[in-house]
């Protein structure tokens, strides 16, 4: 699903999105409008996968610090860098803004609003801990309904990041909590799952050529934000067909996964990252024309990944992992302490 995260960012944050013609529908448009379309799906399979495993347990102190320092880690090293390669202008106000991260970024960015959405969750599981069967359902009934069913048809737009993170963790906590109870065959699952991305597809094309008349400016409205039906729907069907996929313990696969987060940071953490990566190195915009524009951003894609995820391999190595061992020897009892408690 990172993949897909940079696929979005390589088409949102390089000026590709603003090339759309509507009156001029071509096969390079559709292609990088379907290449880019899954950022929203991949916040939510993340946010669902915390709230599958973490529901029914306790957050340590020691796991939100990871996460808050990760990412004051990966902005403050490009401040620095760009400032003493002259790409940025050191002024106070950007000072001020990298101090100001996390605020800045809650109920708008991933990375502001998940930490946001962390400080809930111990609260959140002691709830839900308490709650009946029927109970969650109406809980999730009425956000899906407040934060889906009425923007999806047009009614409203409540749309909050850090809410919907929340929301999103709950479908993950409720899909745990019923475990037991979802017995459905994984071919129907793949089918359902291959429906639901079908459907997704359609929806970007169709509204191409009728979402002006319909007054409806983006061909993503049943996808963007993360909160739109077929975001969700598709993203709950991708996650149970992942789930129930038996994989075998793969130390690279796990080595791997435990940079997504790192590789979300370096290539999207601010404007002058996004800057140099779409505009300035790899030119996103003046591919757009070029018969082969969809292998290129492919290619462009394996490649930010594959370079993020051996720079934040190595920063657990040399950097996070010897910084938490001195302070897990030097603080136990609070760095494995369960948030408020």
């Amino acid at each position: 699903m990172m993949l897909s995260m940079i696929a979005h960012h390589y088409t949102v944050n390089s000026g590709i999105n603003e090339l759309y013609d509507v009156h001029n529908v071509t096969l390079n448009m559709v292609s990088m409008q379907l290449f880019g379309m899954w950022g929203q799906v991949g916040i939510n399979v993340f946010t669902i996968i915390s709230g599958y495993f973490m529901i029914d347990r306790h957050l340590s102190v020691k796991k939100l610090l990871r996460i808050i320092l990760e990412m004051y880690f990966y902005a403050t090293a490009y401040f620095v860098v760009f400032a003493l390669t002259g790409y940025e202008t050191i002024s106070f106000s950007g000072l001020i803004k990298l101090i100001l991260l996390i605020p800045r970024e809650i109920g708008v960015y991933y990375g502001g609003s998940m930490v946001m959405m962390f400080l809930f969750v111990p609260l959140i599981n002691k709830a839900v801990e308490n709650f009946t069967k029927k109970e969650y359902q109406i809980l999730l009934g009425l956000l899906l309904l407040y934060f889906t069913v009425l923007s999806s048809l047009k009614i409203s737009d409540n749309y909050n990041l850090t809410m919907w993170l929340i929301t999103a963790y709950l479908i993950g906590g409720y899909l745990k909590r019923t475990d037991a109870e979802i017995n459905v065959n994984t071919r129907k699952i793949v089918f359902l799952m291959s429906a639901s991305i079908a459907l997704m597809i359609a929806s970007v094309v169709i509204l191409d050529f009728i979402g002006e008349k319909m007054n409806i400016s983006s061909p993503y409205f049943l996808i963007h934000p993360a909160s739109k039906i077929l975001s969700v729907v598709s993203a709950v069907l991708i996650f149970l067909v992942f789930k129930n996929w038996k994989l075998k313990y793969n130390r690279w696969i796990n080595t791997i996964a435990s940079a997504t987060f790192g590789i979300l940071l370096l290539h999207s953490c601010s404007p002058s990252v996004r800057k140099l990566l779409w505009v300035d190195i790899f030119d996103a915009v003046g591919h757009y024309e070029n018969r082969y524009t969809v292998l290129y951003s492919s290619m462009v894609v394996v490649c930010v990944f594959a370079i993020t995820c051996i720079i934040d391999i190595l920063r657990q190595r040399f950097i996070e992992k010897p910084f938490f061992n001195f302070l897990e020897n030097k603080f136990p009892q609070f760095m494995n302490q369960s948030l408020w408690e």
